[in-house]
């Protein structure tokens, strides 16, 4: 699904990190868009936001778990309040 990957460690690493932040940064990403739905007035636009905030805790666990790997192997990051 994601190919080969980088061929490098540094290339990996700015890889994850990036990935990192993208989880970290999932409630306010997620909110967003699940108020940008909800703003349509669309059939079912307000159960198919409420779905999306749902899956906020589980992005953040996701960019915890990546913090304490990322500690756990010394790995310098800039980490993000979430």
């Amino acid at each position: 699904m994601l190919g080969a990957g980088p061929d490098d460690k540094d290339k990996f690493l700015a890889l994850v990190k990036n990935f990192y932040r993208q989880e970290a940064q999932a409630g306010e990403t997620l909110t967003k868009m699940a108020d940008q739905i909800r703003a349509t007035g669309e059939e079912g636009s307000a159960e198919i936001a409420d779905e999306i905030l749902e899956t906020i805790p589980e992005e953040i666990m996701h960019a915890k778990r990546l913090e304490k790997a990322f500690e756990a192997h010394g790995i310098q990051f800039d980490k993000i309040e979430c």
